[in-house]
């Protein structure tokens, strides 16, 4: 990038940072996309999707007990069983979405299309969860597969935008701006982002949880209603769909488009993303500290995603949990989630933590749960129901926080500018590991017997995670991301520049 691109990328932003600071109107558009949006990651993804997909293929050859490992149906030639069935779609879902990602992150960052991503990506999904409703008999679990490829891969795409709203909507907070025109100094005004970034991170993660509940809610009295009967999740799923719908008419409403600077001169909308991501990734070892804390992601995503897929199959399988009683347990997690948000959020304020220790003590609460599973092969632990829902309810508990704290600590060795290019990389490591704790666990369960022996793979999903959080300094991170920002072009973070200075560019002596 040219002296002269670069100049004339500074000069938009800077003065678009100036003429529009965040309004409380465009905060609560965030959050209305989190609270439209979240019900399908904990009722569509969680729930209805994989419970429906194995229940479809169960019955077109219908397994003689609830837990018989040996059902199995065809798909041409092939013999599946229908849990590995539901498993091998969620990985032919995270490898396009793996695709997507790439060609679409660095977009966001340039011209005026953040928020059309955000929301066209966004009713694709709500759209497809609507579609559900055309799957009216076992055999068409193939329709029911390509629909949940659909959905899940428009729904990842639509969180690479929405989390590169963040900074954003950090850096242009009132608050932060006003304390950088008072010439305050950069430790403060590093200290008043930080905390601005997670407050706005923890609500939008309250609201979406919100809107979970209710919409859990709303689907549990549907199953209730009617049964077992196997439609009633297509019915469940369809609701958040225009759930998700009415979610997306808010934020376009009230969520400002915030542009970026124009795409540089001889570029292509097609390659872009690509080039940029290629570079990313060839400079990692001048942003090791961010690679370090996307490595930790990586396995920890992992491990959160197939709690939540262990706990649906454990409670189905072994335990006979009714749909309604499934629900029930997807109604707890995130209404503990959203309560977790606030909690811990005051816990950080009242205690003065800086965000990876947030990070690290939670992480380190997180492996409790599969220190129980562990002992719970040898010991008469998580046995009953009552049980599996205080399970439920501490994963939610401790889930919604340690996901804000996680994304804003990235959020905080984020090149200034490259937002949506890096958020793209984040979600890719976040939705792309997401294939191999369900296909570990499930080859441990066919060779076992049982799915219990897959918290062994949960506790290294959760320790190693750990180790790796407590290498990460966070204070060369910032720098390591200031001097990127200056080589490649971005926003400038130079601490003596007022009107263009990262809000996390200061030393935060985290360490």
């Amino acid at each position: 990038m040219s002296a002269i691109e670069l100049s004339s990328e500074l000069e938009f932003v800077q003065k678009e940072v100036i003429k529009h600071p965040v309004t409380k109107k465009e905060r609560w558009g965030f959050y209305a996309y989190g609270f439209g949006s979240e019900p399908f990651a904990a009722v569509v993804v969680a729930v209805c999707a994989p419970v429906m997909l194995e229940s479809l293929t169960a019955l077109i050859k219908p397994c003689g007990t609830s837990n018989d490992s040996n059902c199995s149906f065809y798909l041409g030639s092939a013999r599946l069983n229908p849990t590995s069935f539901a498993l091998y779609v969620t990985a032919i879902s995270v490898a396009i979405q793996a695709i997507v990602f790439v060609g679409l992150s660095a977009l966001a960052d340039h011209g005026n299309n953040r928020k059309r991503l955000l929301l066209s990506t966004g009713l694709i999904c709500s759209l497809s969860c609507i579609a559900y409703l055309g799957v009216v008999n076992r055999n068409l679990y193939g329709l029911a597969a390509i629909i949940t490829i659909i959905a899940n891969v428009s729904f990842g795409a639509s969180y690479v935008f929405y989390y590169s709203y963040l900074p954003t909507l950090t850096q242009n907070d009132e608050e932060v701006l006003e304390a950088k025109a008072s010439g305050k100094d950069p430790h403060e005004v590093t200290i008043i982002a930080e905390r601005v970034g997670n407050k706005v991170s923890s609500l939008g993660f309250a609201w979406g949880y919100g809107g979970a509940i209710i919409a859990l809610a709303i689907t549990a009295g549907i199953a209730l209603a009617m049964g077992d009967s196997e439609y009633s999740l297509q019915i469940a799923a369809a609701v958040n769909g225009a759930w998700y719908l009415v979610g997306i008419i808010v934020t376009w409403k009230w969520l400002a488009p915030r542009p970026g600077p124009p795409l540089p001169q001889g570029e292509s909308y097609l390659t872009y993303s690509w080039k940029c991501m290629f570079q990313t990734l060839c400079e990692a070892p001048k942003l090791s500290q961010a690679f370090l804390l996307l490595l930790s992601w990586f396995l920890l995503s992992d491990g959160l995603a197939t709690v939540v897929y262990v706990a649906v199959l454990f409670a189905k399988t072994e335990m006979g949990f009714t749909t309604f009683e499934i629900f029930l347990i997807a109604f707890i997690a995130p209404l503990a989630a959203g309560i977790g948000c606030v909690f811990w959020l005051q816990v950080q304020r009242f205690f003065k933590l800086r965000t990876k220790t947030m990070v690290i003590m939670l992480n380190t609460l997180y492996m409790i749960i599969p220190i129980i599973g562990v002992v719970s092969i040898y010991a008469k632990v998580l046995h009953t129901k009552v049980e599996l829902y205080i399970f439920g309810a501490y994963h939610g508990f401790l889930l919604g926080a340690l996901q804000s704290f996680y994304r804003t600590l990235f959020a905080e060795m984020l090149p200034p500018g490259k937002e949506s290019q890096f958020f793209g990389l984040y979600q890719i490591t976040d939705k792309g590991s997401s294939w191999m704790g369900p296909l570990i666990i499930g080859a441990i369960t066919q060779k076992t017997g049982q799915i219990r022996y897959g918290f062994y793979f949960l506790l290294c999903s959760f320790a190693i995670p750990f180790i790796l959080n407590l290498l990460i300094d966070v204070h060369k991170g910032v720098h390591q991301a200031k001097n990127y920002s200056k080589k490649y072009g971005g926003i400038s973070s130079d601490s003596d520049a007022k009107n263009e200075i990262s809000p996390f560019d200061a030393n935060l002596k985290e360490n």
